[in-house]
C-alpha cells in the first residue's frame, strides 16, 4: 500500500546503521509520499538548464527507506563537481497510534569514491548536499506545511516562527494582501495588470519625479545619508521578488514593457529598442497549474528582519558564507572583505547581481553590489557577526561551530531590530510613531505585503543624492572628491581601493536629499547605464509598471484599504498648488487613478513626520507587524544563561536598548569618534563637517 501523508522530521546527526550520514537541522513538514519506481531513471531540467538524472533505489511503499541517487548530470550542473553516485535518503518510523502519520529522518551521503576524503573537493561536495537537501526540505515544508517548531533558534527559512501557521513569513510565501476587496486591483480579477487607462510610467515619471532639487536643501528633519542605505539594507532583509527571465522557464517571462515617446530622452540615449524600456512581469505562484487562481507574487525571502540579508534564506549561499570554524562567516584577507564570487573564495560560486562574475562581492543577498554605500552596511555587518562569535567562542570554548554560529546570529538579528526600532524608524515616523511593544502576538501575520514592498517602502529612491560621498579621517575630502552615483553603482573594485570607511564615514556627515517625489537624473535617466550588458533605465519608471504589474490598488482604494477616507480632489492631497496642478493634468482630472507611489509621496506630511498619511499609515502597520509577529523579536527572546555570561555586556546594553548605529560603526570599521556625529546617526542634530 503506497504512503499517502507522513510527518517529515530531520535533525540530529545520523547514527548507527545509517552510517556516516549528515545533520540537516531540525525542521519538520507533512507531504505526499512519493518515491517513484526503483529502476526508472528520473531527468530534471535546472533553472540554468543543466540537466540532473536519478534513479530510485527503492519503491514508495511501506518500506522504511527510500534513496534516490544522482545517475548522470551535465558537466556545468555542480560548477564542474562531479555528484555521480551521491545520495539522497528519508528514513521512516511509524508514529502510533496514527499509523497513517509516519516520522521521517532525511539524510544525504556523498559519493561513495569522495566519502571518506578530507580534501577541499570532499568539503565542498559535502557542504553542498547538505545545501540542497535542506533547500528541498524547505521547498515541501513550504507546500505542505510544518508541524515542528523551535523554541530557540529561528530556521533560516523562517518557517515556524509562527507555530500556528508555519508559513507565515517564510521563504516563497506569497505577499501579504490589504484585501477588503481593494487589493490586488487586477484588471480582469485575475492576472491582468491594472493601470491600462493611466498615462505610461515613464510619462509618469517625467511629470512628477524630475529632478527638481536632488539635493539636501529643505532637508529640516537631518536625514542622512546613513538612513538612505541603511533603509536599503532593510529592504533587501525583508523583501525580495523577482522578476522572469529566460531561465525561469516560458511561464515567467512575460514582457511589460514601458512606451517611451519620440521626444523622451531615453528614446534616443539609450533606449535600445528606440520605442520602450525593457521590463519583465514578476514571477508568480501557479497552485497547482490552476489557471483560474488569482495571481500571486512570492517573496523569496524570509520577512522577518532577521538579518538573512547577511547570511542568506537558502541552504546553499548559507553554507558557502560560513567560515564552518569558530561560528564565523568567511571575511577574506587583512582588510576582512566579503568574499568574491570565485571557487578560490567560497569553493563554489552562487547567483549574483548583476552576475555571478568573480569580480563582484557576495553576502547573503543577491543585490549587497547595487552600490558602495550598501556594500559598506554589509561589511559592518558581518564584521559584527564575526567580532561576536570570537567573543561567545573565546567565553565558551566548548561549544562547536553551530553552536556559536547561532548565538552571534541572533545578537547581530538583536542588533539590527534595536536600531531599526530605536533610531531609524523614529526619524521617518517621530518618536511615536510605532505602537509600544507589549508581547509577541501569534494572531498577527508578519508576511510583507505587496503594497509595502512593491509601492512604500520604495521610498528611499526620493532620499538618494546625485553623489555618494567619501571622507578621510577628520572628514578631509578624499582625491577627487564625492563620486558620481553612476561611478558607485555596481562597482567593487571601486570599492575595494579603499574599503568601507570613506563611503561611511562620507555618508554619516552628509545630508540626503528631501523626502519628496523629486529623484535625481542618477536614478530616473541613467540607471544601469555603466552596467555591462545593461542598458539606460528609470527606477521611478520601474517603481510604478511593478506596482501595475503587483495589482497595487491606486492612491486612494490604498488609503481606503488603510482605514484612511480617500481624497476628493488633487488640493486635497497636497497644499502645493503646483504639485496639485501637474497631477489633475497628468490623470485627466481623475483622483481615483492616480498611481499610489506618486499620491503618498505627493501628500503633505503628518505632524512631527516627513510622511504623509498613507505612506505613515503603511510604514507603521508594516513594522509593527515585523515586530509584534515575530516569535524571535529580541524583546520577546529569553536568552541562555549560559550565553548571557559569556557576553554579558552584549545583552546589558540590547536589554537596556542602548545598541546603536554610531556604536557598530565604531567597533567595526577604523572610523575615530570624533568624525562621528552625536546621538542617532540616521538624523543627528549636528554633523562633523
Amino acid at each position: 500500500m503506497p504512503i499517502r501523508s507522513f510527518s517529515f522530521s530531520a535533525f540530529g546527526r545520523l547514527s548507527g546503521s545509517d552510517g556516516p550520514g549528515m545533520a540537516l537541522g531540525d525542521m519538520a513538514w507533512s507531504t505526499t509520499g512519493k518515491g517513484g519506481t526503483a529502476g526508472a531513471e528520473w531527468t530534471y531540467t535546472m533553472p540554468s538548464n543543466a540537466s540532473v538524472t536519478i534513479m530510485p533505489d527503492k519503491a514508495s511503499t511501506w518500506h522504511r527507506r527510500v534513496e534516490w541517487s544522482v545517475t548522470a548530470h551535465s558537466a556545468d550542473a555542480f560548477d564542474g563537481h562531479d555528484l555521480v553516485g551521491a545520495k539522497f535518503y528519508v528514513k521512516m518510523a511509524l508514529h502510533l497510534p496514527f499509523v497513517w502519520h509516519s516520522r521521517l529522518r532525511a539524510g544525504v551521503r556523498a559519493p561513495a569514491r569522495i566519502a571518506r576524503k578530507e580534501d577541499e573537493e570532499a568539503q565542498w561536495v559535502r557542504g553542498f548536499l547538505i545545501g540542497l537537501v535542506d533547500d528541498m526540505v524547505v521547498n515541501i515544508a513550504g507546500v505542505e506545511g510544518t508541524v515542528f517548531c523551535s523554541d530557540t533558534v529561528r530556521h533560516r527559512s523562517g518557517l515556524c516562527n509562527n507555530e500556528r501557521h508555519p508559513r507565515w513569513g517564510s521563504t516563497n510565501a506569497v505577499l501579504r494582501r490589504l484585501g477588503q476587496g481593494l487589493d490586488p486591483a487586477y484588471a480582469d480579477g485575475k492576472s491582468a495588470p491594472s493601470g491600462a487607462d493611466r498615462p505610461s510610467a515613464r510619462d509618469v515619471s517625467n511629470a512628477m519625479c524630475g529632478e527638481r532639487n536632488g539635493s539636501d536643501a529643505g532637508n529640516r528633519y537631518h536625514h542622512t545619508e546613513l538612513l538612505t542605505f541603511f533603509g536599503q539594507l532593510l529592504d533587501h532583509d525583508v523583501g525580495h521578488t523577482p522578476s522572469g527571465n529566460a531561465k525561469s522557464n516560458l511561464l515567467f517571462n512575460e514582457a511589460l514593457d514601458i512606451p517611451v515617446d519620440k521626444d523622451d530622452y531615453l528614446y534616443f540615449k539609450v533606449c535600445e529598442a528606440g520605442t520602450r524600456l525593457k521590463m519583465t512581469r514578476s514571477v508568480y505562484e501557479r497552485r497547482h497549474g490552476s489557471s483560474s487562481a488569482v495571481r500571486s507574487q512570492p517573496n523569496r525571502l524570509t520577512s522577518y528582519l532577521d538579518g538573512s540579508v547577511l547570511y542568506g534564506s537558502d541552504g546553499y549561499r548559507w553554507h558557502c558564507l560560513r567560515e564552518k570554524r569558530a561560528g564565523r562567516l568567511r571575511l577574506m584577507g587583512d582588510a576582512q572583505l566579503l568574499p568574491k564570487n570565485r571557487v578560490a573564495d567560497l569553493g563554489l560560486t552562487v547567483e549574483n547581481s548583476p552576475s555571478s562574475g568573480p569580480e563582484f562581492f557576495v553576502s547573503g543577498d543577491v543585490r549587497s553590489n547595487e552600490n558602495v554605500v550598501l556594500l559598506a552596511m554589509h561589511h559592518v555587518f558581518a564584521r559584527e557577526h564575526n567580532r561576536l562569535a570570537d567573543a561567545v567562542g573565546a567565553a565558551r570554548p566548548d561549544w562547536d561551530d553551530g553552536k556559536v554560529f547561532e548565538s552571534a546570529r541572533a545578537l547581530v538579528a538583536a542588533k539590527l531590530q534595536q536600531v531599526t526600532y530605536n533610531e531609524w524608524l523614529p526619524c521617518l515616523l517621530g518618536d511615536d510613531g510605532v505602537p509600544a511593544y507589549s508581547g509577541y502576538k501569534a494572531g498577527v501575520d508578519a508576511s510583507l505585503s505587496a503594497f509595502f514592498t512593491t509601492a512604500a517602502f520604495r521610498l528611499g529612491h526620493t532620499l538618494v543624492n546625485k553623489e555618494i560621498s567619501r571622507l578621510g579621517p577628520g572628514n578631509t575630502q578624499l582625491a577627487g572628491g564625492p563620486v558620481s552615483l553612476k561611478q558607485g553603482l555596481f562597482n567593487p573594485s571601486f570599492f575595494e581601493e579603499t574599503g568601507p570607511d570613506p563611503f561611511l564615514r562620507g555618508s554619516a556627515n552628509t545630508l540626503a536629499s528631501i523626502l519628496d517625489l523629486s529623484v535625481v537624473d542618477g536614478l530616473r535617466n541613467f540607471l544601469f547605464t555603466d552596467v555591462p550588458g545593461e542598458g539606460g533605465f528609470d527606477l521611478v519608471a520601474l517603481n510604478l509598471q511593478r506596482a501595475r504589474d503587483h495589482a497595487i490598488p491606486d492612491y486612494n482604494a490604498a488609503r481606503a484599504a488603510y482605514g484612511l477616507p480617500r481624497k476628493s480632489s488633487f488640493a486635497a492631497i497636497t497644499a502645493d498648488a503646483d504639485l496639485a496642478r501637474r497631477m489633475d493634468t497628468l490623470y485627466g482630472g481623475r483622483v481615483d487613478d492616480v498611481d499610489a507611489f506618486i499620491g503618498m509621496l505627493a501628500e503633505d506630511p503628518v505632524r512631527g513626520a516627513p510622511v504623509g498619511e498613507l505612506l505613515h499609515a503603511a510604514l507603521v502597520d508594516e513594522f509593527t507587524r515585523l515586530r509584534d509577529g515575530d516569535r524571535f523579536f529580541y524583546k520577546n527572546v529569553r536568552w541562555p544563561k549560559e550565553l548571557r555570561a559569556a557576553v554579558s555586556a552584549e545583552l546589558a546594553d540590547l536589554d537596556a536598548d542602548r545598541v546603536t548605529m554610531r556604536q557598530l560603526l565604531l567597533d567595526n570599521t577604523g572610523i575615530a569618534a570624533k568624525d562621528l556625529p552625536a546621538g542617532n546617526a540616521f538624523c543627528p542634530k549636528e554633523l562633523r563637517r
